[in-house]
Parts: structure tokens; sequence; C-alpha cells
């Protein structure tokens, strides 16, 4: 280099200069093509090429990128020129002059080249990102035929559901690999040598960066929008504010909320289609129709005339898909001719009584003592598996398909209201043309339509007057009006609390032991709140249940008894019927007010009366019991399906009326403390078993205490929800065909996460989209028949709920625990425990009376269904099947003298209102045969 008076730097610019320009790729940096006055030099020589081409191809050592990392080095421990004006010492960046020709010091000039130049490489990346073969496009609209339309391209909530971040992070580091190392780069804090590696638990850098790359690439291209489109329905569903929208879509965070809007209502028009393609005469499919009102108040900040503050009312529905059901299963005319020749005229209360199977009841009972003891005891659990099989070998009434998932699909709202009739009759029409049934398309097909108590009769009504006209569809004929279960255990859970709340002077009262575990008092026994009443049953019958156990194994302390002890799984079933059979049956109950002679429940300590005046007591049935229960004539003996040969009594014997029997040669000496104790067990078990059984998907099980409670309904004051159990009983007795019956008993209840134990009823369902839908209304004040809820909000309100949930599953956030602690780790049940073991409440104590008498519902129900409740609801509702007959279905021979009767009385309606709740209706699971409590909804 002497000899040629060439310079080190001059001769590195030689050795790599090329005249042509690369075409592959644009250069970072544009720099000169010759050095100042510099004559245009030779073409390399082949040994100049050969030498050049080993040390960048990697074929000669050491590699060029250790040669440039010495070279860096170097330039960083070599100090700036006192003459050099281009940079500052320390700048690493030079951002004012666009030629580093001009830059003197390498270390700037380096460091500015390789920034530009992944500047560059990321220009390319991000045109990679934005190209719609990287599946990032989401459009909220798309026109069929249109100018770049495609179809592939348009939303829907599959592709919303497969959205996760986690393959948003793939996808950014296969086609944006520089982009997404810089970005982590920058996140990424350094490690200090003694420091330990611990994983972000609460903003993991991965997301972060992530949702940054989304954002950039949305910026780029707003084509590109899947992240903040999944973003902006998320936003929707959460009610965020128009001004959170507003500025997170300038910040690239979200889409517009006129862009969501614009999705919603493309992905309600898919569903619609999705109804009109089950009407295919050749597809499986089926749909049934739960409804229920929707109200809330709407109240104006600033009322003047034509906008004051009014209550809002509609009607919501949800089409549930029945897939793959018999051809013949919803064949119209086969269930127009049964209903015409329905036998109802025949039905009696004794045939309704011997139609109940007592084997099943008394297994539930037995099944109830064991979960109890076996759940509360740590030593037991072993057995819970045995558990499991006992409760399908001797409870289950339906099997279903492991891992079932039901298909739900909301309906457009309107602004009916379900109280009148004409408007049910339009809000039933308006659902009915979401899914295509008409005139046209009924093709001899019927369709299930179901509610709670309201909705039921309203529907009753509508079939039977317009039974005359002579049109199908306009008759109504082909619908099949459904009672729904939700609210019917509703109904019965309130009439146990208000049956056997009582006085709070009684510890054998509800009050007592609700101030014992620290309930509030119930303030309207009419209609309970279903929280506080099933916290309420549920923890006083564990307390007792558990002390019939304590009781059996003389001991205070089953944790410790069992931790030393430990009976076999069969010697515990034999003890659990023998406990079922003395403290949760009818005939333990009427024992209960005889000599213990009579009675093999343990006797305690004497009854002395304390010196106090009688307390009355605030329950309904404390005040009086019935006449049948004093005189013995609530005596109705049922099948008992104990051995003969026992001495115990069955376990659902509730005897049919008898003669009065001849009095006692000596007086009796009743406990009526045990006797409230011993029915209230009773009744709540069966309410349990309901609980458990729709939990399990059982609707076999329901559709068996359903039966049972067409007397405690008839008994507790609800004379509505008794006859709507009738009708229901007459429907699968006479009315379904047994293909109709598999369908219904099938779907009539829904599991939306296909998880074991989380089946719930289609009215618990609705109430949980109504409960979203009323929300909105307060936000937006619009009527449920507005565009913005039909076309928008109602049809996508499913989604809504799970993607709350899934939003948080997919930035990778913990679940939240949805499910109440152990029975056994709460502090009222042990306070409780502690109250009936010291009262004695399950012992025999003659003559003990502490003011509250519980009423025995069912032994009530049985006589005033026997003195003309029952052939009033024949005669009524047998005009509908004597219509049928006049349109020529049915056998033409059968004669009927049935009479439209006037309906039950209005003040009898008030068994249907549903109180005025502020949070959403809660649900129960079964987990291992036991029963929780839902803390939260979104999780369906």
């Amino acid at each position: 280099m002497r000899a040629a008076g060439m310079t080190l730097s001059k001769f590195l610019y030689m050795l790599f200069h090329v005249d042509d320009e690369p075409t592959t790729s644009e250069p970072p940096l544009k720099l000169p093509q010759r050095a100042p006055k510099e004559k245009p030099r030779h073409t390399r020589s082949s040994a100049h090429a050969s030498m050049l081409a080993s040390l960048l191809n990697g074929s000669s050592k050491p590699h060029f990128g250790v040669i440039l990392n010495e070279l860096w080095k170097s330039a960083l421990i070599t100090k700036h020129s006192k003459k050099d004006t281009t940079s500052s010492p320390g700048e690493m960046f030079d951002q004012e002059n666009s030629s580093l020709a001009e830059v003197e010091h390498a270390r700037v000039v380096l460091a500015t080249w390789a920034t530009k130049l992944v500047g560059n490489l990321a220009k390319e990346e991000g045109a990679v990102m934005t190209d719609r073969e990287t599946g990032l496009h989401l459009r909220a609209q798309v026109k069929p035929g249109g100018r770049g339309s495609r179809m592939e391209e348009q939303i829907s909530w599959d592709a919303v559901d497969r959205f996760h971040f986690t393959n948003v992070e793939d996808l950014a580091r296969t086609n944006a690999p520089i982009t997404t190392y810089v970005i982590s780069a920058y996140i990424e804090r350094p490690l200090v040598a003694s420091a330990r590696v611990v994983a972000v638990r609460y903003r993991p850098k991965s997301l972060v960066y992530t949702n940054a790359i989304s954002s950039l690439t949305f910026a780029r291209s707003n084509r590109a929008n899947l992240v903040p489109m999944c973003r902006g329905l998320w936003m929707f569903a959460t009610l965020a504010s128009k001004t959170t929208y507003r500025v997170d879509s300038r910040l690239g965070l979200t889409v517009s909320e006129e862009t969501v809007r614009r999705a919603l209502e493309t992905m309600s028009n898919q569903s619609q289609h999705t109804f009109r393609h089950m009407l295919d005469s050749g597809t499986r499919k089926h749909t049934w129709v739960v409804s229920d009102n929707v109200q809330t108040y709407s109240l104006k900040r600033d009322p003047r005339f034509g906008q004051p503050s009014q209550m809002v009312t509609g009607m919501a529905a949800t089409a549930i898909e029945m897939d793959g059901v018999h051809p013949d299963a919803f064949n119209l005319e086969t269930l127009l001719n049964r209903q015409a020749n329905s036998r109802r005229e025949s039905l009696t209360v004794d045939m309704i009584h011997d139609d109940i199977d007592g084997a099943h009841l008394e297994n539930v009972a037995v099944f109830q003592f064991l979960q109890t003891l076996i759940h509360f005891v740590p030593a037991l659990s072993k057995y819970r598996g045995p558990l499991k099989q006992f409760s399908i070998d001797h409870l289950q009434k339906v099997t279903r398909p492991k891992d079932f998932q039901s298909k739900v699909h909301p309906l457009r709202t309107n602004s009916c209201n379900e109280m009148n009739v004409q408007e049910m009759k339009e809000a039933v029409n308006d659902f009915a043309a979401q899914l295509g049934i008409s005139e046209e398309t009924i093709n001899g097909r019927c369709w299930p339509f179901s509610g709670d108590g309201k909705t039921f009769d309203v529907l009753l009504r509508i079939r039977k007057l317009l039974s005359p006209e002579e049109s199908t569809f306009e008759s109504f004929r082909w619908m099949v009006p459904m009672l729904e279960i939700w609210h019917t255990k509703w109904t019965n859970m309130s009439g146990v609390v208000r049956d056997h709340y009582g006085d709070y002077t009684d510890p054998s009262s509800l009050a007592s032991q609700a101030k014992t575990a620290g309930c509030p008092p119930i303030p309207n026994l009419r209609k309970v709140d279903f929280y506080e009443g099933q916290h309420l049953i549920n923890v006083v019958l564990d307390a007792n249940v558990l002390n019939c156990w304590e009781q059996y194994y003389d001991t205070t302390n089953l944790v410790n008894y069992f931790a030393e002890v430990l009976p076999s799984f069969q010697d515990l079933v034999g003890t659990a019927k023998c406990l079922a059979r003395r403290h949760a049956s009818s005939q333990a109950f009427r024992s209960a007010g005889r000599d213990q002679s009579e009675n093999p429940v343990p006797v305690g300590t004497p009854w002395i009366p304390p010196p106090r005046s009688p307390a009355k007591s605030t329950g309904s049935g404390s005040s009086s019991s019935s006449s049948s229960e004093e005189s013995g004539e609530s005596d109705i003996s049922m099948k008992s399906t104990a051995d003969p040969t026992e001495d115990a009594p069955s376990l659902i014997s509730i005897p049919k009326p008898t003669p009065l029997e001849e009095p006692p040669t000596e007086p009796e000496k009743p406990d009526i403390a045990l006797g409230n104790s011993t029915l209230f067990m009773r009744d709540a078990i069966w309410w349990r078993e309901v609980c458990l059984a729709v939990a399990e998907g059982d609707t076999g099980r329901v559709l068996e205490m359903f039966k049972v409670w067409i007397f405690t309904f008839a008994g507790s004051g609800n004379p509505l929800y008794s006859s709507f159990l009738l009708e229901v009983y007459c429907n699968f007795k006479w009315d379904f065909s047994p293909e109709m019956k598999h369908a219904l008993m099938f779907y009539w209840l829904v599991n939306l996460s296909g998880l074991p134990g989380f089946y719930i009823e289609l009215d618990l369902l609705q109430e949980h989209f109504n409960f979203w839908l009323e929300t909105m209304v307060q936000r937006k004040g619009k009527e449920f028949g507005d565009k913005f809820y039909r076309d928008i909000v109602s049809m996508n309100i499913q989604h809504f709920l799970r993607l709350k949930d899934e939003m948080e599953e997919s930035v990778l956030l913990k679940a939240r625990t949805k499910r109440h602690t152990e029975p056994h780790l709460d502090n009222e049940l042990n306070a409780l425990m502690k109250q009936v073991r010291e009262e004695e409440l399950n012992k025999y104590r003659a003559g003990r009376t502490m003011g509250f008498k519980a009423t025995d519902d069912f032994a009530a129900g049985y006589e005033i269904l026997e003195s003309g409740k029952l052939a009033a609801f024949i005669s009524r509702s047998r005009v509908y099947c004597e219509r049928l007959r006049e349109h020529g279905y049915g056998d033409k021979d059968t004669t009927s003298s049935a009479v439209d009767l006037a309906e039950e009385l209005t003040d009898e309606l008030e068994e249907l209102e549903d109180p005025e709740i502020d949070a959403p209706r809660l649900r129960m699971v079964s987990v291992e045969g036991a029963l929780y409590v839902m803390e939260t909804p979104n999780d369906l």
C-alpha cells in the first residue's frame, strides 16, 4: 500500500468497490461510485474476485462475522478526532446526514448503516405482513361480485374464535423475524449475573411485542385488521364507551365502532342464513325456540316532552339446534292425532300417584346422604368413584354422548309484551319468520316453543283461542308449548323456604337456622331470591344430613372418626339407606308425631318446655297445620320399595287417604321439631335432586320429580304451576310419540362448554342473554325492536358472553375460580351442625314443640287435587282436543264433555312474577356428584 501510495481506507474501498449496484435489494445508503478525483479502475482480476468471494461466502477463515465484530470493537475504542465535526463523542446514530460519506467516525457510520439496513428490511417484512395471503385480512362487509371482493375474507364468528395471540406471534416470527427481534429486544432488560430468571407474570413480553407488531401492521394497512377487529368486538362485548373507541382507533389499537357494528350486522345475517338452511327437508336438523320477556327502566337524565323515562319491554328468544333427530319425531299429523285422542278424561290423582317411581326416590335420598358424607370427610374421598357409579346404576334415566356440546342461535328481539296474548302472538310469528317457518314451509312438521310459567301459559292460550282457524299456520297447531325447568325449580325452591321458614325462635325453622348461619332474612317469601334460597337450603340440608351420620356413629367429629375407622362403600350404602328412611321420608315425618315405640329415630334428652310464651311464626305453614295432618288423613301410602320383611319404613311413604283411625288408647306424644326437620330434609332432597339432574343432563330424573311436584305445588299455594306440570305429564304420557319424547328429553337442556356436569336449563340460558340485553338498553336507551338490537346486538349476544373469557384466555390470563369452596370448609356449616347437635333436632323428644309446625305439601296437594282441581284441569284442557277433532283429527267416534272453564284466578298470577334483580342469574354445576354455584355467569 505504501508503494502504491494508498491509505488503508482507500485500499478497503478499492477492495470492495463494484461498479454495478445489486438489483435484488436496494442498499441502505447511497455511497459515491468512485472516490473523488479517482480514475476509473480496471475490472477485478480473477485472483481478486476469488479472494473476495472466499471472504464473503465464508470459504476462508476467520469468517467475515468475526472480522466485522473486531471492526466494531475497534471503532468503539477509537476516540473522536479533534477535527471531526460530523458527530459528537458518544453519538451512535446520525439522523442529519443523508450520505454516510460525510460522516467521519466509523462507530457512527457502522451503527447508522446497520440501523438503516434493518429499517429497509423491516419495510419489506411489513409488505409481507400486510399481504392478504398472510391471513390478517378480515372484512366487516363484502359485496358478492363486487370489485376486489373476497368472500373468504368476510368476517365470521368462526374466524374470530380461531383468533389467539399465540397464533399471531407465530405469524410475526415467520413473516417478520427482524421486526419481531428488534421490538422484543427493546423490552428485554439486561440480566445481572447473579439474578434468577423469572417468568413475567403480569405482562408477558411476548404478548406486548405481538400486540405492538399487530398495531404497526394495522397502521401500515387498514386491511390487515384481524387483531384490531377482534379487540373491537371484545370492547363492544364489555360495553366500552364511544370515547374509548375513538381514542383506541386513533392509536391503531382497534377498528372504529362503526366498523364493529357493520361486522356484527354481517354476522347476524350469516346466522339468519343458517336458520333458513335448517328448514331444508334433506337435513335432519330441527330447532327448539325458548323465549322470555326482557324489560328495563330507561332513565332519561333530561326528560322532556317526547323523551320521558319509561319501562322498556320486549321479547327475546334463542333457537336451539336439534341435530340428528328421528325423521318422524316432529311429524305434525302424528302429534295432532295423538292430541285429539288424548285420554285426559281418564286421568286420576291415584294414576299420577302410582306412576311415581318410589324405588328411584329412595335411591335419590340414599345418594344424597352418601354424597354429603363422602365430600365432607377427606378420608372418604376414595369413594367418589364408586359414588359416581352408584349414581349411574341407580339414578340415571337419560344417557348422553360424552363431550356433547349444544349449538344455540339467539334470535332478533322485538318490542312485544308477553302478558298480552295478541302481542305474544306477534312475537311468536316474528321468531317463526326468522327461522323461515311459514304456511309454505311447515311441510307437515311442528316446532317446540318454550318459556317460563308466564310464557307457557300464554302459549297455551294462543293455541286454544286460535284453534278454530282452518289454516295450520294461523291456528298455531304447529307450535308445541313446553314448560321450562329453571323457573319451575325456582318456584319450588321458594315453596320449600316459605313452608319451612317459621320463626327465628324455633330452632327447627329455617328462620332460626338462617340466623345461625349468618344468612340475611328473606324479605319476600312468595318469591325468594334464587341465590340466597339455594344457599340456605343446601347448607341446612348438609348440616342435618351430617348430624344424622354423627348420631349413627355416636361421634361429634366425623373427620377424625373416619380417619381411624374406614367402612366399605357397601356398608356406607346400607347405612345411608337406613338413615334416609329414618330421617328423610314421609313415613318418618308421620312417625315423629307418634309414640317413640313406633319410631326408629334415636331418643334424645327429655323435653322440658322453656318458660316463655309461644312465638308467632312468620312462615306460611306455621300458623296452623292442615286438618289432614292432625286427623291422620294425610297418611297416604305409596308403593314401598323396601323389603317387606324389614321393619324400617319406606322412604317415599306418602300414603293415600284412609278412613279416620280409632283414637289410640294412650295419648300420642308428637315431636313437632323432629317432624319439621324430617319434612325439610325430604323436601330439600327432592329439590336438590332436580338441581343435580339438570347439571348432569338427565331430563328423565327431572321429569320423575315433576310428578312429585304436581302434588307439592298444589299444596304449597302454587296452583298454576301444578296445572302446568299436569299439562307436561299428559303431554309425555299421551300426546307425544316415542320419537318426539326422545328428542324433547334430549334437547330440554343445553351444554355450551361440552364439559360433564355443566348442563343448564334453556330458560336460564335465556336469562343470561337477557341480562346483557337489558344492560345495553340502559346504556343506549332504545327499544328492543330497534334495528340496533335486532340486527347488531341480540343475534350475537351468545358470542359476547363467550368472547370475554376467550380474550382473557388469549392473553394468557389465569381462569378465575367460579365455584364456592367445599361445604366442609364453610364456617356457617360448622355453626349449623353445632346448633342441630345441641338442639337434638334429629332425635325424638316426646312432646317437643316450639311454636312452628311445617305442612306436608305433598299430602295437602293430594287432597286439593282430589277435591276438584284435577277435574277442572281436565275439563279446561280438553277444549283444545275437542277442537282438533272438529278439524278431522283423531278417532271420529271419540266423545268429550269438555267445558271451557274460566281460567285460574287473577290473584294466582302472582306466582308467575319474577322479582327485579341487578345481577345475572347464577348457575349450578355438578362435579363428582357435588353441587356448586358458579359465581360468574359469563362462562356458559
